[in-house]
């Protein structure tokens, strides 16, 4: 893993998000300038109603099987950026993590502070033993260095979206084809 991160920004700290975060996601989403996260879900909702992010956090996080994990990075108590990880079970039982876009402030991008996000995750996933992947829209060519940067790789394949799939090591086919969120799903994810 990389520590390409800034010295400047070591003070930020990566945790996962719980339901209780509702509102720091709130005022972290309406900041985005062109948010890729729960895009969908989130289309024509009044995104001033306390009740959209409950129901947003409720249908994600709140989710149990599969699991759905929400990691924030925080400076202090400000959320500046998020990303997850979309726990996806194939028919034959076998789970897929998917390591879902991240998105970062826009005055805290540019310093790799994603390989932060990489790495809590890969913390996170330790002891599992199903694939990690994650996918890309191949023009997201920022994105693409710091998923090698940390040790994915692209498999070759291509999801049913059209992203590239990479992966921290040999996956199978099963795990691609479930790379893709199936609709319909509170989610749209980015690279």
């Amino acid at each position: 893993m990389s520590n390409h991160a800034s010295g400047k920004h070591t003070h930020l700290t990566v945790r996962p998000i719980t339901f209780d975060d509702w509102r720091a996601y709130r005022d972290f989403y309406k900041g985005l300038d062109d948010p890729h996260m729960f895009k969908g879900f989130l289309q024509g909702k009044n995104l001033d109603d306390e009740q959209t992010w409950k129901d947003l956090f409720q249908q994600t996080i709140g989710r149990q099987s599969p699991p759905f994990v929400m990691f924030g990075l925080w400076d202090g108590d400000k959320l500046v950026g998020q990303s997850s990880i979309d726990f996806t079970v194939d028919n034959d039982g076998r789970v897929t993590a998917l390591l879902a876009g991240s998105e970062i402030a826009p005055q805290y991008r540019g310093h790799g502070l994603v390989d932060k996000f990489y790495q809590a995750r890969m913390k996170y996933l330790e002891d599992f033993n199903g694939d990690i992947i994650t996918t890309i829209k191949s023009d997201n060519h920022a994105s693409i260095k710091a998923a090698e940067r940390n040790g994915f790789v692209h498999t070759g394949e291509v999801d049913r979206h059209g992203y590239l799939v990479f992966s921290s090591g040999p996956v199978r086919p099963e795990a691609i084809n479930k790379a893709s969120v199936p609709e319909p799903r509170p989610g749209e994810r980015g690279g």
